[in-house]
């Protein structure tokens, strides 16, 4: 749909590099609820601003890995979960696409990490939780969260060089 000779409203657009949009424009803007899906593979559904990710919004790879979660002007900014195609995931809060702050980790066999990134990325604070049978990571993570959140900081430290 076009007005005063801009993208406005609803529309699909097709790029000359072959990346296709379908969704909300504004002033000839990606602007709104809209769905990208690139020539690599790539599809993300979410939210736009000025041509530009912003919001909740959700990216999957060619290669089946997904990130579910808060855009900031086309980085990946806020609260977010990166699910890898072999079912890990990294689930907290992220600053210009890294992990930084809260976190839990949990591995595909239901083993979690919960704890704190720092500044230095390879500093962390936290605990693993080994899948015994005993334990449900999905608990302990409410529990680690809402003990977490009295002001008390995890006290092992991990240096795991990532």
């Amino acid at each position: 749909m076009f007005k005063l000779g801009r993208k406005e409203g609803f529309g699909i657009f097709i790029g000359a590099d072959g990346d296709t949009y379908r969704g909300s424009w504004s002033s000839d803007w990606k602007h709104g609820y809209g769905h990208k899906r690139y020539v690599n593979g790539g599809l993300y559904v979410g939210l736009w601003k000025r041509n530009v990710q912003d919001g909740h919004g959700r990216y999957i790879w060619n290669n089946g890995n997904e990130y579910i979660g808060e855009w900031k002007k086309g980085v990946i900014l806020g609260h977010g979960v990166l699910i890898w195609a072999n079912k890990n995931n990294y689930n907290g809060e992220w600053e210009n696409w890294v992990p930084k702050g809260d976190e839990v980790f949990t591995w595909a066999d239901g083993s979690c990490y919960v704890g704190r990134r720092n500044k230095d990325l390879n500093q962390m604070k936290g605990a693993f939780y080994p899948l015994n049978g005993n334990n449900n990571c999905e608990n302990l993570i409410i529990t680690m969260m809402e003990s977490s959140s009295d002001g008390e900081e995890f006290s092992e430290d991990l240096n795991l060089g990532i």
